[in-house]
């Protein structure tokens, strides 16, 4: 570290040295503005340093505040993830409950219409039954109008049978009534009209026997008649009935088999997402994983980070230890110059004229459109040309409004502008013009102008500057 003073210069020359010649002078002032440039050089990379390591500082800071916030964010995120875990185990869970429901559903379904099915088979053989009995009923309907047919001729024959017995025992009646008056002659008549008569009796009493059954025969025909009638109607109505109940189970078999496919739509859905949700389950798992991973590289990164910032502040005061030595060798040979009459009065060989008009010089070149336009190719044949026509300039260059060279003749030492006085000067609408200085390019006395390039608005958009040699200049 910068911790050694340097030995100061006695301001007092020792008795012994002889005067100094002019090429000793030479030399010497050579050696000072060696020297001098050196502690320019210098002071510009402890500026370039002290740039860089604040850079590097708010870096420091801006990123050790991410790595926090994005620790907290991690972690929450983390619990988050946890959460959303917990939450796809019960979706999972869920879906597995209603994947094995569904499945369930299903085989009830498929039972159903099993049973659906065998009912429709069932109605349609008791409706071919009840067909069969229909026509059974028409057959017994049509036998017992046949029968009733036979049997009204019957009693046809009955009331003539029974007319017939009315003739005879009247016939007998009036047998016997002859025989009577025949006397004894009449008396075997008599037995014939007797027997007659009895015959006639016994005909007339099976004429009302048959007459009771013909009429109770009569009526249960009818009662056959009505209970067919009845039957054939109910049996009517039942295949009516039955061929409704038949249209209605079909319908609802059609409908248990929408149902069906639904049910299996269902559940293949409901095990993909069962299936879908496991794999969720598994990649936020992996991912939970990723992120404490990943917390604990960003841990390792932010003790980097507070290594870092330590760095840069022992950079920091290196480079501020720099600076002081830098200036203390600058304040040693400006002694030294003075002590021994090698300075030279360089504020006595500016021609400001000649600077005012080499600033107007820049300004009109940084109005030209080729200028405004800010393209690399345009500014290094400008430039290179304006350079080669005015030995005065023993540097030129252009930015951007952001600092960056657009073309720099010799090559720039740096990257960018914008930490650099004569660039702030001209984005702010300014010219600019240094002190003298010592050149690092030459080793000569020099300084600095710089002039802003507008456009057509007459907003700052780049900076045009040069060097100027002091020894051109004093010519």
């Amino acid at each position: 570290m910068w911790t050694k003073k340097l030995p100061m210069i006695s301001a007092t020359p020792r008795a012994t040295a002889s005067p100094l010649t002019d090429d000793s002078k030479e030399n010497l002032k050579m050696l000072v503005y060696e020297s001098q440039a050196t502690t320019d050089r210098l002071s510009a990379v402890v500026r370039e340093v002290e740039s860089s390591a604040n850079v590097l500082q708010s870096i420091a800071d801006q990123s050790i505040s991410i790595e926090k916030n994005v620790n907290q964010d991690g972690q929450a995120a983390i619990q988050s993830l946890a959460e959303t875990t917990d939450a796809a185990s019960e979706i999972a869970f869920a879906a597995h409950s209603i994947a094995q429901a569904m499945n369930e559903l299903h085989n009830k379904t498929n039972a159903t219409q099993v049973i659906t099915q065998g009912i429709i088979a069932l109605l349609a053989k008791t409706e071919a039954m009840m067909q069969e009995i229909d026509e059974v009923a028409n057959a017994i309907q049509d036998k017992t109008h046949q029968f009733a047919q036979e049997a009204s001729r019957v009693q046809e024959i009955h009331e003539i049978i029974q007319s017939v017995v009315k003739q005879k025992n009247l016939l007998a009646l009036n047998a016997s009534i002859e025989a009577a008056r025949a006397g004894t002659e009449g008396k075997g008549f008599a037995v014939v009209a007797a027997e007659i008569r009895t015959l006639a009796e016994k005909s007339r009493t099976a004429v009302e026997h048959s007459n009771e059954i013909l009429i109770n025969i009569g009526n249960g025909m009818t009662s056959i008649v009505q209970a067919a009638e009845l039957g054939q109607s109910t049996a009517k109505k039942g295949k009516t009935n039955i061929a409704q109940m038949v249209n209605e189970v079909s319908h609802m078999a059609t409908h248990f088999n929408e149902l069906r496919i639904q049910v299996e739509t269902a559940t293949r859905a409901s095990q993909a997402q069962s299936i879908a949700t496991e794999k969720v389950e598994t990649r936020v798992t992996h991912v939970t994983h990723l992120m404490q991973d990943t917390l604990g590289q960003m841990n390792l990164l932010l003790d980097k980070m507070q290594e870092q910032r330590k760095q840069i502040d022992l950079l920091t005061r290196s480079t501020d230890h720099l600076r002081k030595t830098s200036q203390l060798i600058h304040t040693a040979f400006a002694e030294f110059s003075t002590t021994f009459g090698v300075d030279d009065p360089l504020q006595a060989r500016v021609n400001k004229k000649v600077i005012e008009q080499v600033q107007d010089l820049l300004s009109q070149e940084a109005r030209q459109p080729e200028m405004i336009e800010l393209n690399a190719h345009t500014h290094e044949k400008r430039l290179q040309d304006l350079k080669a026509r005015m030995p005065i300039f023993e540097a030129i260059w252009s930015n951007f409004s952001d600092g960056r060279f657009i073309f720099s003749d010799p090559p720039a030492g740096l990257l960018n502008a914008s930490e650099r006085p004569w660039w702030i000067a001209a984005m702010n609408g300014q010219k600019y013009l240094s002190e003298i200085y010592i050149s690092a390019i030459s080793r000569r006395p020099c300084l600095t102008i710089s002039v802003p390039i507008k456009n057509q608005e007459g907003v700052v958009i780049g900076c045009l500057g040069a060097d100027l040699s002091l020894d051109t200049l004093s010519h």
